[in-house]
């Protein structure tokens, strides 16, 4: 019976106090946005999209912008697609877009992916947003369309998932029902 208790507090104490399960962006509400020439000037809201398989902002969707350029987000990677050949982005404090994460884990780090064919100047996180500044940056105009990848980690949030509960309550009912079960003893030694 005591083994019973110790391997129902072992998976109580893991299911409550262990780590956090995988959160990456599949299934979030994000909305992306071009800001020009600083960040606080909106060029076009690109519109709330649910991360998914398929590509969240196809070319035209930033037509204000400019309407060769297309983002794909997928669970760990922001991927920025010029598909016409060639691009300018103006100098300004900032020339890029802004990720806004709605609904979904907290962004923990961003780096550019040593694989992207144009790279941004500038990365930064600021509260449940990713800045992606891209200020002065050529593309070469004889050169398929490029991409900048940005490579994103993610933390799940604080609150449980279903798993967690599930063996939260299973640890819970087995220390009570050993409890229960164990003989009661009255008295001093």
């Amino acid at each position: 019976m005591k083994k019973f208790v110790l391997v129902a507090a072992a998976v109580t104490s893991l299911s409550v106090f262990g780590g956090q399960a995988h959160a990456g962006l599949l299934g979030s509400t994000i909305d992306i946005s071009a800001f020009f020439p600083d960040a606080s000037t909106l060029i076009q809201d690109g519109g709330t999209r649910t991360v998914s398989g398929a590509i969240e902002y196809p070319a035209g969707t930033f037509s204000s912008y400019s309407d060769a350029w297309q983002i794909d987000v997928t669970d760990s990677q922001v991927i920025i697609t010029n598909t016409h050949f060639g691009f300018p982005f103006q100098p300004g404090s900032f020339n890029g877009f802004i990720m806004t994460i709605l609904s979904g884990p907290t962004l923990t780090s961003a780096v550019a992916d040593a694989s992207s064919g144009f790279f941004p100047v500038g990365l930064a996180i600021v509260g449940n947003q990713l800045q992606i500044n891209f200020q002065g940056v050529t593309g070469n105009s004889n050169a398929s369309p490029l991409s900048s990848i940005i490579d994103v980690n993610t933390a799940a949030s604080s609150v449980p998932e279903p798993s967690t509960w599930a063996m939260m309550l299973i640890g819970f009912a087995g220390l009570g029902f050993a409890f229960r079960r164990s003989p009661r003893t009255v008295g001093f030694a």
